[in-house]
């Protein structure tokens, strides 16, 4: 392998090792592996609790222009949203076009209608 390419596997598997979610421990995992917030005024609440009573601040993170959240980062709660929309894709949950739209904004297809 060339030593200028990442294999990006490699990363998300040290981070894991670590505990950490993404590469900049923006999440880490708790004991029961669920993404928690590292930071912020959800800091050690789980990725899911705060999406299902602060969707807005999920969309807040991905609209971000500033540096304080990368676009690792941003793929990373991406792909936890998107993850956590398949899980309910099939109830009446309400949260889910809230969430398809924030998907929808950045890009992220599903297979929601």
């Amino acid at each position: 392998m060339n030593k200028h390419n990442l294999d990006i596997n490699d990363v998300y598997k040290d981070c894991k090792r670590e505990g950490y979610v993404d590469f900049a421990g923006k999440l880490r995992y708790n004991d029961e592996q669920e993404a928690c917030f590292n930071f912020g005024k959800y800091k050690g609440q789980t990725f899911v609790s705060v999406i299902e009573k602060y969707t807005y601040y999920i969309d807040w993170m991905l609209i971000d222009k500033g540096n304080f959240f990368t676009s690792e980062f941003k793929l990373v709660v991406s792909r936890l949203l998107y993850n956590y929309m398949l899980t309910i894709e099939n109830t009446n949950n309400t949260l889910l076009h809230p969430i398809n739209d924030i998907l929808n904004r950045f890009g992220i297809k599903n297979t929601y209608g």
